[in-house]
């Protein structure tokens, strides 16, 4: 089951944001609120630095680190209740979503540092 939806108030955030995201999260509708996040940063007065890594075919696991094993459920027991979440993509488009993301947000918050 999705996770509902809330406006994130960025513009409050006083630093750069950057914001990954699977295409086929299950988790919540990532993309979509990457892209909003996006626009309301471009929209608002304090102009801090904002990028979106999009990944289409991917899922909820593409922000981390790449090369390490990682399935596509994430489980866990709750008051005595076994749960398992279905989080999308698949472990390939995961993986490659993660080696091709983690050097991109290495290089972003190298710039920054500049």
């Amino acid at each position: 089951m999705p996770v509902p939806q809330a406006a994130i108030p960025v513009t409050h955030v006083a630093g750069p944001v950057l914001a990954i995201a699977g295409g086929q999260d299950r988790v919540w509708q990532a993309l979509a609120q990457a892209h909003r996040i996006d626009q309301r940063l471009a929209d608002a007065p304090n102009h801090v630095s904002h990028q979106v890594l999009e990944y289409p075919a991917a899922g909820h696991g593409v922000g981390t680190y790449p090369f390490l094993p990682s399935g596509v459920y994430a489980g866990g027991d709750v008051d005595g209740v076994h749960l398992e979440l279905a989080e999308g993509g698949t472990r390939d488009t995961d993986a490659a979503a993660r080696r091709e993301g983690w050097p991109k947000a290495l290089a972003w918050l190298a710039a920054l540092a500049r």
